[in-house]
Order: C-alpha cells, then sequence, then structure tokens
C-alpha cells in the first residue's frame, strides 16, 4: 500500500469501510482480522492482483466490492462468506470463476462484467435467490445450464461475449428465453444422463447373468470329470453301488403299491 496510509480506518457503526481509490497493490493485513465488524467492504478503484484466502475470515460481511482493480482470481475461501449478498468484481482480470461460490446461498446480485472469464460454474444454479447477474464482454463460450434453476433472476447481461453461440445475439436481452433455453439443456442432460444410468444397470445385470451362467457350467463340468475319475479309478464299486440303490427302489415300487391297496379298502 501507499506509505501515506499509515492509519487503517476502523468500520462505522454500521460495519462499513471505505477503502476505495487508494492506489493499493495489497490489503493491509489488519483488514482480514475485522471478522466480527465489517459488513460492507468497498476497495474498488486500486491495483489490487490478488484477493487474499483470509477474505473468508469475513464471515459477517454481506457487501464487497472489489470493481475496478487487477484481481485475477477470487479465492475459493469466499465460500466461509455465508452472510454475502453483494459482490462487484467487475472491471478487473478475472479468469475463473470458483465453484465454491455456489455456497454463499444468499447472493442476490452478482456483477462479473468486464473480466477474462470463459466458463461460469453449474454451482450457481445454487444460488436462488440471485437477482442480478452481469456477465458482458467476457469471453463466455457458453452459460451453465444450472442457470435454468435461478428463477428468481431479474436481470442477466451477457452481451459482448462473441463465443455464446448458443444464445443468439438477438436474444441475449431476452431473460425468460435465456433461462428456457438454459433449463431445456439441463433437463435434456438430465435425461441423458438417466437413460446411461440405466443402460448400465441392464448391462451389469446381464454380465451378472453370464457371469452365473458361466459359474454353472464351470461346476456342471467338475462334477462330470469327477464322475469319469470315479468310473475309471472304482468302476466296479460304483456298478455295485448304483445296482443297490437301483433295487432298492424297485423293492419300494412294490410296497408302495401294495399300502395303496389297502388304503383303498
Amino acid at each position: 500500500m501507499e506509505e501515506y496510509d499509515d492509519l487503517i480506518p476502523q468500520p462505522d457503526n454500521e460495519g462499513r469501510l471505505d477503502l476505495a481509490h487508494r492506489a493499493w497493490r495489497v490489503v493491509d493485513s489488519v483488514i482480514w482480522t475485522l471478522g466480527r465488524e465489517l459488513i460492507f467492504l468497498d476497495l474498488s478503484y486500486n491495483k489490487l492482483e490478488v484477493l487474499p484466502q483470509e477474505l473468508g475470515n469475513l464471515y459477517l460481511l454481506r457487501e464487497l466490492d472489489v470493481s475496478s482493480n487487477r484481481i485475477a482470481n477470487i479465492p475459493r475461501e469466499i465460500m466461509r462468506c455465508k452472510r454475502l449478498r453483494v459482490l462487484k468484481a467487475n472491471g478487473n482480470e478475472i479468469a475463473e470463476v470458483p465453484h465454491e461460490l455456489g455456497h454463499c446461498r444468499l447472493l442476490e446480485e452478482l456483477y462479473l462484467s468486464e473480466n477474462q472469464i470463459s466458463e461460469i460454474p453449474g454451482s450457481i444454479g445454487a444460488l436462488d435467490g440471485l437477482q442480478t447477474l452481469t456477465l458482458q464482454n467476457n469471453h463466455l463460450a457458453e452459460l451453465p445450464p444450472e442457470l435454468g434453476l435461478c428463477v428468481a433472476l431479474k436481470r442477466l447481461d451477457c452481451s459482448n461475449n462473441p463465443g455464446l453461440l448458443m444464445i443468439p445475439e438477438k436474444l441475449r436481452g431476452d431473460l425468460p428465453m435465456i433461462l428456457w433455453i438454459c433449463k431445456t439443456r439441463l433437463d435434456n442432460r438430465n435425461e441423458v444422463d438417466s437413460l446411461l444410468h440405466n443402460n448400465d444397470q441392464l448391462e451389469n445385470m446381464l454380465r451378472v447373468n453370464d457371469e452365473e451362467k458361466l459359474r454353472l457350467q464351470d461346476k456342471l463340468h467338475d462334477l462330470q470329470e469327477k464322475n469319469e475319475i470315479l468310473m475309471k479309478e472304482r468302476p466296479e464299486l460304483y456298478l455295485a453301488v448304483k445296482g443297490k440303490v437301483t433295487g432298492v427302489v424297485s423293492e419300494a415300487a412294490p410296497s408302495a403299491e401294495h399300502l395303496d391297496d389297502h388304503a383303498g379298502l
């Protein structure tokens, strides 16, 4: 930070701290220790290149403005800012939005325009209270299908993303149509996933049946081999035993018939 910033101001009675327009390159570490006081933090119009992971210490934060800096990444620790409702990160050099942003379930306004973003994570679909989303002037190739779950959305700007072919240029101002396109893609993807899952289950069942069939065939083959060995090693014993069994069965048959005759009487 600049040398003339010797004293760090403290949040006011409402938890607001304005540190904009200070030409800071690094945020003083004392800021990240104000987790019990900070509710609104304005770091816009500085020269910041990094937001440290200690940002997650500001667990009472409701509004964070880091717009018009040189920030390349939003730390995944932002997920710990559970009360965050407004995030202004437009006018930076952000290339990737962390998946963990979806944990900020109370988020209502998200400003990400004028960055280098090529992809928005599907976790944005968890932000069911999101009302404003600005994505213009980025490098988006598509919008996540999960965006169709953001039913509270009232404002969406995805203009000036030349590679965003899934949304025709003339429809990029039509919010209901954009949400419908995203929701339709999500439903189609879920249906395909369900069909693939069912197909895998059927293949597993067939595989189990085939394996059971092979197991029974192997068992039958083993029994046949054992029978052949027995015949070769003790043919007389085998035939004698077989003869006795046959004789017993033959003797038992007339006895059974005799009993049936008495029963009939």
